[in-house]
């Protein structure tokens, strides 16, 4: 499980390995300069082995960091965690050699001058300012290591989600849908039940076959109905086919040959 999720403002720690690899290098260049016209340009580690030793040994890791940071950040780019670990290594490194060397020089100016300079005072805290910040890229990049050791962190991962590919072990993003909300600004559309057989579903029988509506005789057309003599006879021609009209709902629906029959 990755240390960190999120590198100060930033919502994921890949941008955060980014801005951790140019912070390294823009420090490191700043060190090697202050090594090169502090102690190199006043020849001070002339006077000392102390001095001596530090100063090469610094010339050496800082380098080493520099390169350690040109390789971090097309690592980061190219989403290959094994250019991320001689970061790792180099910053490790470093911060053991500063803490050393902070405190090395620190008792040999107490010890000649008696006094802490000015320069001294400021160069003690910016070495906190770079311990507390060095723990946290430290975090940062390793984070990074593990999510991309996971199948996470990678450029498709973050900003295309939906053309991702799903390696072995690439593992989904899982969603609960009781506690998912939305972005601010995003609504769904309305919920409807698509009927994806509605087209190819035959009509209802009531629109094919509709039932006639249920008319009830009234004393009227029974004295008509019973009136009607039985050698009159009636055909209906409704769509071609005959049928008797004795029946006064069909009667007025349909065309009617009414034939007579006497008898001589």
């Amino acid at each position: 499980m990755a240390i960190l999720k999120t590198f100060l403002c930033f919502s994921n720690t890949r941008v955060g390995t980014l801005i951790c690899g140019c912070y390294s290098l823009v420090i490191s260049l700043i060190c090697l300069v202050f090594y090169l016209f502090r102690y190199v340009g006043y020849q001070l580690i002339q006077d000392s082995p102390e001095y001596k030793g530090i100063v090469y040994a610094g010339f050496v890791l800082y380098g080493l960091m520099i390169t350690a940071s040109l390789v971090l950040i097309p690592g980061v780019q190219l989403d290959k965690r094994y250019l991320l670990l001689p970061w790792v290594y180099v910053l490790v490194l470093n911060v053991l050699y500063e803490t050393g060397a902070i405190a090395l020089l620190t008792t040999v100016h107490m010890e000649r001058e008696k006094t802490l300079q000015a320069w001294e005072i400021v160069w003690v805290f910016f070495y906190c300012f770079k311990l507390i910040a060095n723990c946290y890229c430290f975090a940062c990049v390793v984070s990074q290591y593990q999510e991309l050791a996971e199948g996470r962190g990678t450029y498709e991962y973050l900003y295309k989600p939906r053309t991702r590919r799903h390696h072995r072990r690439c593992r989904a993003r899982e969603y609960n849908i009781d506690t998912f909300e939305l972005p601010f600004g995003v609504h769904l559309p309305p919920y409807e039940e698509d009927d994806t057989q509605k087209d190819l579903s035959p009509p209802a029988y009531e629109y094919i076959y509709p039932v006639p509506p249920k008319v009830e005789n009234t004393p009227t057309e029974n004295y008509i109905h019973n009136s009607v003599p039985p050698y009159a006879r009636t055909n209906d021609v409704t769509n071609g086919v005959l049928s008797d009209t004795s029946d006064p709902s069909r009667r007025s629906n349909c065309y009617q040959v009414t034939v007579d029959v006497v008898w001589i």
